[in-house]
């Protein structure tokens, strides 16, 4: 079972985080999930889509949260992550960027 959410605390009304996988540079990012009754759509909560610091999408998918849980455990094989290239460098916070 993947696990994409992550609760705060306790209570409820607390924000939720989505593990998300910027869709470029390959860096994590914990982006806050929508709680019910909130306005908009995609991840920002009003209807636009989230970008990494490098430019690139972020996504909550469950294949880019699998992408993601891979990469943390140490699988660079292009094939096995479905990215095009190799994979030299990684690490959460910069993705491929050095």
């Amino acid at each position: 079972m993947i696990d994409i959410a992550i609760p705060l605390g306790s209570d409820m009304s607390a924000p939720t985080f989505m593990k998300c996988l910027c869709q470029d540079c390959l860096s994590i990012r914990w982006l806050p999930e929508l709680m019910p009754g909130m306005e908009g759509g995609g991840l920002n909560g009003d209807g636009s889509e989230c970008a990494c610091d490098c430019g690139g999408e972020v996504c909550p998918c469950g294949s880019c949260v699998a992408t993601a849980q891979m990469l943390e455990s140490g699988v660079r094989d292009p094939d096995s992550l479905g990215v095009r290239g190799p994979i030299n460098q990684w690490n959460p916070v910069t993705g491929i960027r050095v």
